[in-house]
């Protein structure tokens, strides 16, 4: 993939291709919502597809998506930390991820919900 990728088209039209959306009923890119697409590149995107995501989207934007799809979820424990050290270059990781993890607790939403019926 790489740097044959020009647009933002382009790089939808790759993910499209590649399946990144399987669980999705998506048949054309403009169905494509912004956050949709940069949780799915986080959560099983190779460091090019990140990368092309800084291209095409606000970092600002990135960021915000991470902290609130991702970090909660303990299923990308591993790839949170490599996010937070590589791609957002977080110094203290295990506190900002913490501090995020409980902010936007999941589990916690759901365990709620729960004991509420």
């Amino acid at each position: 993939m790489g740097n044959r990728i020009k647009t933002k088209n382009e790089f939808l039209q790759s993910l499209l291709n590649r399946n990144f959306f399987w669980s999705y009923s998506v048949t054309n890119i403009t169905n494509l919502t912004d956050d949709l697409v940069i949780e799915q590149v986080l959560s099983y995107g190779e460091p090019d597809d990140i990368l092309n995501l800084k291209k095409h989207f606000k970092y600002t934007h990135i960021k915000q998506v991470w902290q609130n799809c991702l970090l909660p979820d303990n299923r990308f424990k591993n790839s949170n930390v490599w996010l937070a050290k590589v791609f957002f270059n977080i110094r203290q990781t295990n506190k900002y991820i913490a501090k995020y993890s409980k902010l936007n607790d999941r589990d916690g939403h759901l365990r709620l919900l729960a004991a509420q019926n």
